[in-house]
């Protein structure tokens, strides 16, 4: 969205929500007698029971410390299989994934400042006709359908821990309209439906069958909802739920729905109407904001001071730095956002407001809320699936002119997230690279590492899923532009290679790298230093020399701002590593004076890049 042309409604609420998990909700319960569940079960007898009706004009806006917006990381990342159940009241879908790192992350908006909530599940309410469905509806009007995606605070371990947290849970609920002919059936959360139609049966889904978040409600926004607080919507009915319900409907193809009209129920009947009945609001607030990103909010303007709520919306409303071929708005360049050269990890920058650990308030999966881009469709680092790389057959060779030419002097600098090596350069001796996927020549300026606890994590890159215990990124800036501060909010600024190593076994006692003989001297956070000439060394004693194969794609910075402006060059050569060089990294201190073991971004969806090898 441009600058002046974000007209997405920001929609915030409070509240808090326990959400429906095939072990959490009862199955002696019937949807022909809503009205007798609290016969059984009291808490459905309670004051703030959901569903509800939800009024747009009586909604009142958020409180400051729900101005964060809401943001979904990892909305269109695939699980590594789902179990698709029949319970005998819903379809309901289980996400399972390789790492808990990989599980679509919720936060900001109503939720508690800072805290991750993490995929669990999602499942379905509909009824017998299109003219009703939804659980919630919207001046008492309801739609065809209506799905819950259901997510868990992280912080609690695993979802039936979090359930009896009163802030244990956040369930988002998108609406179904029936689409038109454009709308083709055959949706992927569709297609298990006719093998699960038996109460009590299920199925698992991997492979090509899997799907996204993303891909189950299309045509919405993450950004625009209301907010309440409110309940189970089936026995026990706790009232220990946020509910985030998104503005607008998404379509549905009528023989998808149909799909689900022909499950049965526990009696083997046709399971349909599976919706509880609106309830009283009970006083409760149902908190909503619309602004109309068009220059400063009014409600924000004159402010002396800007609040966290109108500092907020502003960041909203910002524009993401697009890579190529990523489609923008016409009259508006994906620049026009002015980024302070501070924020370059290419540039020195104070304690940065965000870690790397995913408990963290601002760990990556928050990442977005201090930098908008870090949510874009072009993020790095990716797993590079070595099988689905494009071949270039008529390719122009990578050319690093310069590796053995010897620098001035050399800063050395620990960032207090990673450590980075700066060179001085006489006049015209620094590297350049040109060739491959780049189309003008690119200028060296640094080179920095990540790495991790052991020998098994550290690499941000991944090879068909596997990770190396260290990687080194060789800095380039596309030589059109003066500086690399200017070059880097440029689609066309960056180019960086990155190199994986092997560690050396039993290495303990010698280094084989000429900058890890400078390590010891950057073990406090912010710590620098020059290396004078006679102590200096060449990116030819760093990385050797060329003829190695590689892969290239379009991707971003992997600290935030996250720009999106990299050409990513990952080389298929190995270079090695000493125990002794590995220690020594990890043996730095990072900015919160925890030692600098963990510093890899996870990986990000590849979405629609290609990924060529050269």
């Amino acid at each position: 969205m441009g600058r002046q042309q974000c007209l997405g409604y920001y929609l915030y609420g409070a509240l808090l929500v326990i959400a429906a998990s095939v072990t959490l909700v009862r199955g002696d319960f019937s949807y022909d007698d809503p009205d007798r569940w609290a016969d059984t079960d009291p808490d459905c007898g309670g004051m703030r029971q959901s569903p509800i009706d939800i009024v747009p004009t009586a909604a009142t806006l958020p409180p400051i410390d729900h101005a964060a917006p809401l943001l979904l990381e990892g909305g269109s990342r695939k699980p590594v299989s789902i179990v698709v159940t029949n319970n005998g009241h819903t379809a309901q879908y289980t996400f399972r994934w390789s790492k808990d790192s990989e599980r679509p992350t919720l936060v900001g908006g109503p939720l508690p400042f800072g805290a991750p909530y993490v995929l669990e599940q999602l499942h379905f309410h509909w009824g017998a006709d299109n003219g009703r469905g939804s659980e919630h509806t919207f001046d008492g009007v309801a739609s065809a359908a209506e799905a819950h995606f259901v997510f868990y605070k992280l912080e609690y371990g695993t979802f039936e821990q979090a359930v009896a947290h009163p802030d244990g849970l956040a369930v988002v609920g998108t609406l179904y309209a029936v689409g038109d002919e454009k709308v083709k059936p055959g949706a992927k959360w569709a297609r298990p439906l006719p093998k699960i139609r038996q109460s009590g049966s299920s199925i698992t889904l991997d492979g090509g069958e899997v799907f996204s978040l993303d891909s189950v409600a299309p045509g919405g926004s993450w950004l625009r909802y209301y907010s309440y607080a409110g309940s189970l919507t089936t026995p026990p009915c706790a009232e220990s739920v946020t509910w985030i319900v998104r503005d607008g409907t998404s379509p549905i193809a009528q023989k998808d729905l149909d799909e689900l009209r022909n499950l049965r129920d526990s009696r083997d009947q046709p399971l349909v109407d599976n919706y509880r009945p609106v309830q009283p609001l009970n006083g409760r607030p149902v908190n909503s904001l619309k602004i109309k990103c068009l220059g400063v909010p009014p409600m924000c303007a004159g402010e002396a001071r800007m609040s966290a709520l109108c500092l907020s919306l502003l960041l909203a409303c910002q524009p993401f730095v697009y890579a190529r071929g990523y489609a923008q708005e016409d009259g508006w360049h994906p620049n026009d956002v002015s980024y302070d050269s501070t924020d370059v990890k290419a540039v020195g920058r104070s304690s940065p407001p965000w870690t790397y650990s995913i408990n963290d308030a601002v760990g990556p999966a928050n990442w977005p809320i201090v930098a908008p881009a870090c949510g874009g469709q072009f993020q790095s680092p990716i797993n590079i699936n070595t099988s689905r790389a494009l071949v270039v057959k008529r390719k122009v060779p990578l050319q690093v002119y310069g590796l053995k030419n010897w620098p001035l002097g050399i800063t050395a600098e620990n960032e207090g997230f990673s450590v980075k090596f700066t060179p001085r350069w006489g006049l015209r001796s620094r590297p350049r690279m040109r060739g491959g996927p780049l189309k003008t020549t690119y200028l060296f300026e640094q080179m920095h590492f990540h790495w991790g606890p052991n020998n098994t994590e550290g690499s941000e890159h991944t090879i068909n899923g596997q990770r190396f215990p260290l990687e080194v990124h060789l800095v380039f800036y596309n030589g059109l532009y003066p500086s690399i501060a200017e070059a880097a909010a440029e689609v066309d600024g960056l180019a960086v290679i990155g190199f994986f190593y092997d560690v050396v076994p039993g290495s303990s006692s010698f280094s084989n790298n000429p900058w890890s003989n400078f390590l010891p001297q950057l073990r406090q956070p912010r710590s620098k230093f020059t290396i004078p000439i006679t102590r200096s060394f060449t990116l030819h004693e760093v990385v050797g020399s060329l003829g190695w194969s590689f892969y290239s794609y379009d991707g971003s910075l992997t600290t935030p701002p996250c720009l999106e402006t990299v050409n990513w060059i990952v080389s298929t050569k190995r270079l090695s590593a000493t125990e002794l060089d590995m220690s020594r990294l990890r043996s730095l201190t990072a900015s919160d004076g925890r030692p600098m073991v963990l510093n890899y971004r996870p990986v990000q969806p590849q979405n629609t890049r290609r990924v060529f090898l050269y």
